[in-house]
């Protein structure tokens, strides 16, 4: 078994955060939680 490297690059400024909340919408039976997730960020004008 061989070890794979993965390098992350961030190019974009991180915007600052008042009371962070994270929103998590696993994929389901119809992607109901990723939906609704979706949802929420769209109506909350999240980052």
């Amino acid at each position: 078994m061989t070890k794979e490297e993965t390098e992350v690059i961030f190019t974009a400024k991180v915007p600052a955060l008042k009371n962070p909340i994270l929103i998590e919408g696993l994929p389901g039976i119809g992607y109901i939680g990723r939906n609704a997730a979706g949802y929420l960020l769209d109506e909350l004008k999240a980052v």
